[in-house]
């Protein structure tokens, strides 16, 4: 049942960075070409090649569509870990380096904790080149207590 959560979880993330599921403007646009290479339970890698879209007016990746890929990244690892809808309600991002437009990058994002209905996920995004550090991330998620979410996750709508 656990791998279930996990390959349903590759899959919606594949259909949304190729366009083929619906989202918002930002999350289509911070998800174009990102790629899972590992996904286990609690666990997600993933390589990303940082569209035009997404620069600021220095051609570079523009902050808050990092953030707004973390935040789906990180809500992904917790949903592959219960299979639970899962919403942020703390998130923190310090950002170290910036990368250009282009530039293909990795992002892990992994479970660190649970309790009761909160999940602690810890994000890293690093340039592929060269393993610099641009950004982690500490998120915490919670289960959705809507009675009619559906059994998937709710991704970020910033």
């Amino acid at each position: 049942m656990e791998d279930e959560y996990v390959e349903e979880m590759v899959r919606r993330l594949e259909n949304l960075s190729r366009g083929k599921e619906e989202a918002s403007e930002i999350v289509r646009r911070s998800l174009g070409g990102l790629e899972v290479v590992h996904a286990q339970k609690g666990l997600l890698r993933c390589k990303f090649l940082i569209p035009n879209d997404v620069s600021d007016p220095d051609g570079n990746w523009h902050v808050g569509a990092i953030a707004s890929l973390m935040d789906t990244l990180g809500v992904s690892a917790a949903y592959t870990s219960t299979g639970l809808s899962r919403l942020t309600v703390d998130f923190n991002i310090s950002y170290y380096s910036t990368a250009k437009i282009q530039e293909v990058v990795e992002i892990e994002a992994k479970v660190v904790s649970k309790r009761e209905k909160l999940t602690g996920v810890v994000l890293e995004v690093r340039k592929t080149e060269d393993s610099q550090l641009i950004a982690v991330g500490r998120q915490w998620v919670a289960s959705s207590s809507s009675s009619n979410t559906k059994n998937h996750p709710d991704l970020s709508r910033l």
